[in-house]
């Protein structure tokens, strides 16, 4: 729900995109997590009082870091924020966390793409380590075309691992990728060009 400067989220008129958190957390899914932004970010939002509600307990210390513990949270009155935007833009979707978590709720995944779905004029971006997560909870379900869903992945075993399942993914979201994604300048990433 805030303003983000991360490049890809920028808007073709170089608009600053939003973060969208409605789901919060994740746990160490593979070697990559061990430099995780989110983490320490979580940590120091949990000592402050406006987030603390939203991220107490997703954070623990080990040996000197901050890690996640795999305890979710969903913020409901978050949940609903992109439904009062006006203006397009685009929308980085859980970047504090993986929206797939294997904990994450089917309902609550229910939800989130509810309102995404709802809100057609904006572009939700999706990064997850666990595309075959999204695959099983994506088979099936309409295509929501304003959905991107993208893959991070720190080398190359990772890359071989969940990019195909990314582009078997494709026909569940809708949309195409921009050229930034395309030319994966994303470092880490891969988007895909989703749906058409």
């Amino acid at each position: 729900m805030t303003t983000t400067s991360i490049e890809w989220v920028r808007g073709d008129d170089g608009m600053r995109g939003n973060s969208w958190n409605p789901i919060v957390n994740c746990s160490v899914k593979s070697p990559g997590c061990t430099n995780c932004y989110a983490m320490p970010i979580a940590a120091r939002l949990a000592r402050i009082g406006a987030t603390r509600a939203k991220y107490e307990g997703t954070t623990r210390r080990v040996n000197g870091n901050d890690v996640w513990t795999g305890h979710l949270n969903l913020d409901e009155k978050v949940l609903l924020a992109p439904l009062r935007w006006r203006k397009p833009r685009r929308v980085f979707v859980n970047s504090m966390g993986d929206l797939f978590h294997e904990g994450v709720a089917t309902s609550w995944l229910d939800r989130t793409f509810e309102v995404m779905r709802d809100c057609p004029r904006h572009t939700f971006m999706v990064l997850t380590k666990r595309p075959d997560v999204a695959r099983g909870y994506l088979l099936g379900k309409p295509v929501v075309r304003n959905v991107w869903l993208g893959v991070s992945t720190e080398n190359q075993q990772t890359a071989e691992e969940r990019i195909p399942v990314l582009f078997a993914t494709r026909p569940r979201c809708g949309g195409s990728a921009p050229s930034r994604c395309s030319r994966r300048s994303i470092s880490g990433s891969i988007c895909s060009s989703i749906g058409s």
